[in-house]
C-alpha cells in the first residue's frame, strides 16, 4: 500500500511538471525533470535504471548470494535470540488464530451475511471478500 501511494503521488508530480503528452515514453521521469530544469535529478534517475538493468544482468547470481548471506547472518545468530524468535512467533500464532477463530465469518455461527464493496458498489459472497 505504501508502494502504491509513492507511485500515486510520484505521477502527480511528474503530471504537475510537465504536460502528460509530452513525456517521453523511454524516460518519462528524466525527461520530466530536465524540462523544469533539474538534470542533476534526472541523471540520478538516469543512473538507477542503468544500476537496475545491472541488478537484473545478475539475476540468478545476485539473488542465490543474498539468500547465502542471509543464511550466513542466520547461523551467526545465538541460541538465545533463536529461542526469543520462537516465543515471539508462537505468541504471534496463537493471537492470530485465536482472534480469528472468534472473527471468521466463515466459522460456525459467524457472520455469513454478504460484504458490501464500497469501491465497486458490488455485493460480494464472504469468500472471495
Amino acid at each position: 500500500m505504501i508502494i502504491g501511494t509513492g507511485v500515486f503521488v510520484l505521477t502527480l508530480v511528474v503530471s504537475g511538471m510537465q504536460n502528460y503528452a509530452d513525456l517521453n515514453p523511454d524516460a518519462p521521469l528524466a525527461e520530466a525533470f530536465n524540462s523544469v530544469g533539474l538534470p542533476v535529478f534526472a541523471n540520478i534517475i538516469s543512473l538507477g535504471a542503468v544500476a537496475g538493468v545491472v541488478v537484473t544482468i545478475f539475476s540468478p547470481v545476485l539473488p542465490a548470494l543474498a539468500v547465502l548471506a542471509c543464511l550466513f547472518l542466520m547461523l551467526n545468530l545465538t541460541g538465545e535470540t533463536w529461542l526469543r524468535f520462537a516465543i515471539w512467533m508462537l505468541v504471534g500464532f496463537v493471537v492470530y488464530f485465536a482472534y480469528s477463530a472468534r472473527h471468521s465469518r466463515l466459522a460456525p455461527g459467524g457472520d455469513h451475511t454478504p460484504v458490501q464493496d464500497t469501491a465497486t458498489s458490488r455485493t460480494e459472497s464472504p469468500r472471495t471478500a
